[in-house]
């Protein structure tokens, strides 16, 4: 099968990064809205990576909870994203990686960079 000149190599799908809160149910919707807030104003610290964000937090059990489960709507959402939660052993912090395809810091910025605050005070993402 011809493919316009292109191999099969050359193809590939390239995802939007755009986000769907209507792929929520309203009560999803609800509860996603809560748990951003939590999520964007609760880090201890926010580092910047090649292909996006990792926040570390209070290493607590309600904190880890909060996280995964707006992982779990997020994803669905925002179906371009990557995460990671991790806990380290010792008292290191949890740590949740977002990253994605090109444009991913940029998107993330645009959605809830005035609104991810260390201190109790609006500042950008980087």
């Amino acid at each position: 099968m011809k493919t316009g000149g292109q191999n099969s190599s050359e193809l590939r799908m390239v995802e939007p990064l755009s986000c769907d809160l209507s792929a929520l149910s309203p009560a999803q919707r609800k509860r996603h809205s809560e748990l951003i807030r939590y999520v964007i104003s609760e880090p201890l610290s926010l580092k910047e990576l090649a292909e996006g964000y990792e926040f570390s937090f209070k290493k607590e059990a309600e904190a880890f909870l909060k996280i995964a489960e707006w992982v779990v709507l997020e994803r669905v959402c925002c179906p371009f994203l990557s995460f990671s939660l991790a806990i380290d052993r010792g008292n290191g912090p949890i740590r949740l990686g977002i990253t994605g395809p090109a444009g991913t810091k940029d998107a993330l910025k645009a959605a809830y960079g005035t609104e991810y605050s260390r201190t109790g005070s609006s500042a950008p993402l980087p």
